[in-house]
């Protein structure tokens, strides 16, 4: 956990160093991100504003760097290939741009002008999306996730079959996985862990387990999203990991008899 929370303090420094450079051509609105950049601790809770504005900034970077090269359609391919995380580590930490023709720039001022670019960019989305006000830029309002039913493919069945969508934390490079597709570019969540477990291999009794939305897939039923707000909130609930614990906290039995 405190190696990828390194990584993600470690890449932040290099944009701020970076902009830094780049202050005098700041807006009134960009200042204000990038003291919430700078105010980051690297953490990915839903609350984070910092953390809104350092997914955007790397992604419009991404874009500057490789789609004038690669064009829209293999841009969007490119970054639904993981290879995308390690080149944009290279980028920052070589600091030397590919793909750029001859420029009567250093190196160094094309590196801090795409590092800007790509900040402004980012600022120009969040604003377009969640406005001016940067109360409104937690990370929440942006990374979402939808349990979607089968049935909920179609509207209007997916206003009755569906749950959500909810303001979920984390996000693709960390321990707490929660995948969004970066090609898309929406940030909603489309796969995570189908299950946590913490076992107590001495004492398995002593075991807790959790899953996304309910056990039933029956809409009706109060199982079908009684473990989702535990889920979403990183919290557990008892396994009855015994026939003694299941036998002491049943509260339904389904018989199953053959004809």
């Amino acid at each position: 956990m405190m190696i990828f929370l390194f990584l993600r303090l470690n890449l932040n420094n290099e944009i701020i160093a970076s902009l830094n450079t780049q202050i005098k051509k700041f807006s009134t609105i960009e200042t204000t991100a990038f003291e919430l950049l700078k105010q980051w601790d690297g953490n990915m809770p839903i609350d984070s504003k910092g953390n809104s504005i350092f997914q955007l900034t790397i992604y419009h970077i991404l874009k500057a760097t490789l789609e004038p090269s690669l064009g829209k359609d293999y841009f969007r391919i490119y970054m639904n290939n993981l290879d995308h995380w390690d080149f944009f580590k290279n980028l920052m930490y070589k600091k030397s741009v590919p793909f750029i023709g001859d420029s009567t720039n250093s190196k160094e001022e094309v590196f801090n002008n795409l590092i800007y670019t790509g900040f402004k960019n980012a600022i120009l989305e969040i604003t377009k999306k969640l406005g001016k006000n940067s109360d409104s830029w937690e990370w929440g309002n942006i990374h979402t996730i939808t349990y979607e039913h089968p049935l909920g493919k179609v509207s209007p069945l997916d206003f009755i079959f569906n749950l959500g969508p909810f303001p979920m934390p984390a996000g693709n490079n960390v321990i707490n996985k929660s995948m969004s597709t970066p090609g898309k570019h929406d940030y909603k969540v489309t796969s995570l862990p189908s299950t946590r477990r913490l076992i107590d291999i001495g004492n398995p009794e002593n075991s807790y387990s959790i899953i996304p939305s309910g056990n039933s897939g029956n809409f009706w039923s109060k199982h079908y999203d009684d473990q989702l707000e535990l889920f979403l909130n990183g919290k557990y609930r008892k396994i009855n990991f015994s026939k003694t614990q299941v036998n002491s906290n049943s509260k339904h039995e389904l018989l199953l008899t053959p004809n």
